[in-house]
């Protein structure tokens, strides 16, 4: 199941414009395969249940049809009070909005977890209908297709949403050296406000999670729904491609060593001890920070196409490292080696002057034995 509706088309002039409500990040990046200015702009927009309902489009047009398979109540807003009565074999013309949240209810048969959709009665008054499937004739026989084009209307802000199509779009489509980073940031980015975004709402059934974002296996936690990466999936699809090396070996050395042995996302990085889904400890003093550090130094040499994310997962070491709520599995001599051993190796172009610093005052602060005896050697303990 996938939700691909609109051609994926990148060039120099490709701009996505996004009605912004909190954030906007763009990334500009160079084009790999064919030595042109790429511009993708990531929209991360955050949506609340307080936010008032959508305004945007045209409700006085026409729009598509769709037919009631059964009673139904309009309502004047969403989850408001019923204001039309809709009978079998009545024809509502959809307008472009929904509510800005998902509204549970439950029958007899099913736990629904649906937005109002804003449509025009027949008599030419705009009106909210609860989005349930089984009230109309559906435009396609794939239900949960259905369902999460709704469902992600909602919680996406326009330019989220545009931006998720054209993911689909890309990945079914697209066989280009450089797009498939960019492709795989987007997917990041819009799982990462997805997981936002329906944490306060109710579990679905965990097969209603499945193959919502490609390149990813869904789970549910504690917490709610979520999308591990699996890298495997995209090492293998750029191996396929023509001038992705520099992909490949992104998305190897985050199967290889960021999440082996299985190179899929989990919980866990390869520096982490996992004590339970919610508390870890830092593997800092076996030397995987610094092995890490200079292959992410490697890679932004060899490939700099790859500066942006070596970044990031520079960042994710670095916070391991000098966190101060994180704990270390290994005791402070083993710690304290590896520390000096980042400190003292010379012309870092991975680890600014500022990073240097906070790692050298984290190992001060470390080499007090009060410190040690609160955060270090927890194998031990």
């Amino acid at each position: 199941m996938h939700f691909g509706f609109i051609s994926f088309c990148f060039s120099s002039s490709t701009t996505l414009f996004a009605k912004v409500r909190r954030i906007i990040r763009c990334v500009t990046c160079l084009r790999w395969a064919a030595g042109t200015i790429l511009l993708f702009c990531c929209v991360a927009c955050q949506s609340s249940p307080e936010q008032e309902e959508k305004t945007s489009g045209n409700i006085s047009g026409q729009g598509p049809l769709l037919i009631l398979q059964r009673a139904a109540t309009a309502y004047d807003q969403p989850s408001g009070q019923p204001i039309a009565a809709l009978q079998k074999g009545d024809k509502v013309v959809l307008t472009s909005e929904t509510s800005q949240r998902l509204y549970p209810q439950t029958t007899k048969k099913d736990t629904l977890l649906e937005p109002f959709l804003r449509v025009i009665l027949p008599d030419q008054e705009p009106a909210w209908i609860y989005a349930n499937p089984a009230d109309f004739v559906l435009p396609t026989k794939d239900t949960l297709q259905w369902q999460w084009h709704n469902r992600l209307q909602s919680v996406f802000s326009a330019g989220e949403f545009t931006l998720y199509e054209q993911i689909w779009e890309q990945w079914d489509n697209a066989r280009q050296a450089g797009l498939q980073l960019l492709t795989f940031q987007a997917i990041r980015t819009l799982r990462n406000q997805l997981e936002i975004a329906l944490r306060n709402y109710p579990l679905l059934p965990e097969q209603q999670y499945e193959g919502l974002f490609p390149g990813t296996l869904a789970y549910q936690d504690v917490t709610g729904p979520g999308w591990w990466i699996d890298f495997n999936q995209w090492a293998e699809r750029c191996a396929n491609i023509p001038g992705a090396d520099a992909e490949l070996a992104l998305f190897q050395f985050y199967q290889k060593e960021i999440y082996p042995p299985d190179g899929i996302e989990y919980h866990f990085h390869s520096w982490d001890f996992p004590v339970n889904l919610q508390q870890k400890h830092s593997l800092l003093g076996r030397n995987i920070h610094f092995n890490l550090l200079l292959q992410t130094e490697q890679l932004t040499q060899q490939y700099p196409f790859l500066q942006t994310e070596c970044e990031q997962i520079k960042d994710l070491l670095l916070h391991d490292i000098s966190a101060s709520g994180t704990t270390y599995w290994e005791d402070w001599p083993a710690v304290e080696l590896e520390l000096d051993t980042i400190l003292n190796t010379t012309n870092w172009s991975i680890l600014s002057k500022e990073d240097l610093a906070t790692i050298r005052h984290r190992r001060q602060t470390l080499a007090l034995p009060k410190m040690q005896e609160l955060y270090l050697g927890k194998r031990n303990k």
